[in-house]
């Protein structure tokens, strides 16, 4: 758990790890520099839990990213769950999650209820999750999010890279990959992904929140915004950030001795090239000067290359052939 002035609504979080049907064999919190009185909820609770409870106050403020991190490196278990403060658990969360790990199971991604405040119900998951289902390696949409809150994952990801090289997040907004998203970038290698249907959280929505949600940075009105617009610019920086990915794995190609691992990571660089390829693709088809002829030329050559199959698979999706079949037709426009 990665604390900064979480009162008022880290009792009712804490409450709720305490009610689970499989309790935690340990609970590490981090704590970010609060000014109000989150240590000592903290410390508090700590001392009567019927579980291990650490209790860690960072030397200097580390921003939520790295004190998830750091938090996460202080686990001593097999499995690890990233913990918001400000959200509470459904009493099942752990022992659901725990339960559909196997050896090749590196990351459980679970539902999440939208709730307000109050936690009364807002409409709608996050993450959207259709269907429960297990995904192999190398299958993986790299812009379906995960939220850290709804994540339980592997500790063996942790020691797969050095965190200060990762490379930038798909917020197109060039910072450094926030700590869910590393995870489940590399779990996408690692092995199987499990995504679970299941709400096993209630995802507090609220104005200060600083992670993920629907009012705050990267949040769910802001990617609705992003997929509507008709702009060239978008899939340029899309299709750069996948190059970026591409390279990353590409030196971790280079540089690694274990040949599975060598192996892994050289077939996640040609997917991430040939997702980039797409993209790019995509931008000329969104270029402005292009006539009717040119841009049903640009939508023949993406047909021509399948660029339009699953987007777990590392193709555009339909919905994406049908926006560019309207641009091929109208033009572009901008949002």
């Amino acid at each position: 758990m990665a604390t900064r002035n979480g009162v008022p609504f880290i009792t009712e979080q804490l409450a709720s790890i305490e009610r689970q049907t499989r309790l935690p064999d340990q609970l590490v919190i981090c704590d970010d520099r609060s000014t109000d009185s989150t240590l000592e909820v903290a410390h508090a609770f700590a001392s009567q839990a019927p579980f291990p409870v650490e209790v860690h106050r960072n030397t200097h403020s580390l921003g939520f990213a790295d004190n998830f991190i750091t938090a996460a490196g202080l686990c001593t278990g097999d499995l690890i769950a990233f913990c918001d403060q400000d959200d509470v658990w459904s009493e099942v969360k752990l022992e659901r999650c725990a339960s559909l790990f196997g050896p090749k199971t590196k990351l459980v991604v679970h539902a999440a209820e939208l709730v307000d405040e109050q936690l009364h119900a807002l409409g709608g998951d996050y993450p959207r999750i259709k269907r429960t289902q297990r995904r192999p390696p190398g299958r993986h949409d790299p812009w379906f999010f995960t939220p850290g809150l709804s994540q339980v994952f592997s500790a063996e990801l942790l020691s797969f890279a050095k965190w200060a090289e990762r490379p930038s997040s798909q917020d197109l907004d060039g910072h450094q990959m926030d700590h869910d998203e590393w995870i489940t970038f590399h779990a996408a290698a690692c092995g199987e992904t499990v995504f679970l249907a299941e709400r096993l959280a209630r995802y507090r929505q609220h104005e200060a929140q600083t992670t993920f949600g629907t009012r705050s940075r990267g949040g769910l009105i802001e990617r609705v915004r992003t997929s509507l617009r008709n702009d060239e610019g978008t899939y340029e920086a899309r299709g750069k950030l996948l190059q970026e990915y591409s390279n990353y794995w590409r030196s971790r190609t280079e540089r690694e001795e274990v040949d599975d691992v060598r192996a892994r990571a050289a077939d996640m660089a040609d997917a991430y090239r040939r997702a980039a390829a797409l993209q790019f693709g995509r931008a000329r088809l969104y270029t402005d000067a292009l006539s009717r002829r040119q841009r049903f030329r640009q939508l023949a050559t993406l047909l021509g290359r399948r660029s339009y199959g699953s987007r777990t698979d590392g193709g555009l999706g339909r919905r994406a052939l049908a926006k560019d079949m309207g641009v091929a037709l109208f033009g572009s426009s901008r949002a």
